[in-house]
Order: structure tokens, then sequence, then C-alpha cells
């Protein structure tokens, strides 16, 4: 984490106070901004206000860190193949039948028989 938020630091710096043309600074750009309103609950602005201080950033600062973040995992998971979405669900539920997934045809016909 410390060095998403130090990279983000670089990042923000550039959002913050881009460089002008003919500035002696190589290495960044202008970058186009907008404005964002959101409404949240007063819990999470003091959550934002304690990590903004023991972090060092601005408040605006931690929203785009977490929408960077956000936007990033999502787009991501977007390129991912089926099993890359589920493998977090793999061997996640335990059915405690041992050799389930050998034998899964022989205990569905039983479930199956069983219950008509």
């Amino acid at each position: 984490m410390k060095n998403r938020v130090r990279e983000f630091r670089k990042t923000s710096k550039r959002l913050d106070s881009p460089v002008k043309p003919g500035n002696d600074e190589v290495g960044y750009e202008e970058v186009q901004t907008m404005q964002l309103t959101i409404r949240m609950p007063q819990e999470y602005k003091e959550k934002i206000e304690i990590l903004a201080e023991k972090m060092g950033l601005k408040k605006s600062d931690i929203a785009r860190l977490a929408l960077k973040e956000f936007i990033e995992e999502n787009i991501a998971a977007d390129d991912r193949v089926p099993y890359d979405k589920v493998k977090h669900l793999l061997g996640a539920a335990e059915s405690g039948i041992k050799d389930l997934g050998q034998r899964h045809r022989e205990h569905l016909i039983k479930k199956i028989r069983k219950g008509s």
C-alpha cells in the first residue's frame, strides 16, 4: 500500500500542479481534470479525514486513489477468462463428501433417486 501511495503522490502532483511548457522540470505533462461531487455518509467523511491526516494526503487524493484502484480492478476483471472470475470461490464450500470430485455423477444419481 505504501508503494501505491508513493506512486500516487507522483501522479497527484501532476494533477494538482501541472508543469507549464517551457518550465525546467522534465517528465510531467499537463493533465485535464474534472470535478466530481458525491454524497457519502458522515462516517466515510470522518474516516477519509483521518486517513488524509495519517498519510499526509489531501481528501481529494484519497478519493482519487480509491477511484483509480476501483477502476483498475474492474477494467482488468473484464479481461479475465471465466476460471479467473470464479477461482476465489473454488473450494470455498465443503460438502462433507470426501470423493465428491471424483464420483460426483454417482453421488448426484444417488441423491436424485433418494428424493423421488
